[in-house]
């Protein structure tokens, strides 16, 4: 056998392998926008109201854009929520994010630096687009979001799931 034909067979070996091991999750609340597209993966692309009625923003839809995420561009993640109590006058959130598990970024925000204040009663979507660097790793990414208002009570809480592939790039 020739080089180029072991390294070829090698590499099938080992993409194989990778793609058994990958964990099959159930997907809870996969954004219609993934669904429609047809890209939603199997391991994982989610999202969460971890607020569970306790929050003053009710989540009810996550958008990753680009989907799939792609390192090197802008991701812009927009939140539409509901606000069914008073108006938001001012507030931060902390944004956290982790690779398989292990922190890897924290910040925390103003909210009206970040958002048009003050934030009505009804519908509210929240946006926010960053820079990707093409140096972020691949992997099984987790995103939390949790906010509170002018007062210190909660005011928001996202669990946000996805995936930055290497063959995405």
């Amino acid at each position: 056998m020739t080089v180029r034909r072991l390294l070829a067979l090698a590499v099938v070996a080992v993409l194989l392998v990778s793609s058994a091991a990958l964990p099959v999750a159930t997907v809870e609340k996969l954004d219609a926008q993934k669904r429609l597209a047809g890209k939603a993966r199997k391991y994982g692309d989610s999202w969460a109201d971890c607020g569970e009625g306790a929050t003053e923003l009710s989540l009810w839809n996550v958008t990753m854009s680009p989907f799939p995420v792609q390192v090197g561009k802008d991701f812009t993640l927009t939140l539409d929520t509901t606000n069914e109590n008073a108006v938001i006058t001012g507030g931060s959130f902390k944004t956290e994010v982790y690779l398989v598990g292990v922190p890897v970024y924290s910040e925390t925000d103003d909210l009206c630096s970040k958002h048009e204040c003050p934030l009505a009663t009804g519908n509210v979507t929240l946006g926010i687009t960053t820079f990707l660097p093409s140096t972020t790793p691949p992997g099984w990414y987790s995103l939390t979001i949790r906010g509170t208002d002018q007062d210190g009570l909660p005011s928001l809480c996202a669990d946000i799931k996805f995936t930055i592939s290497p063959w995405q790039q």
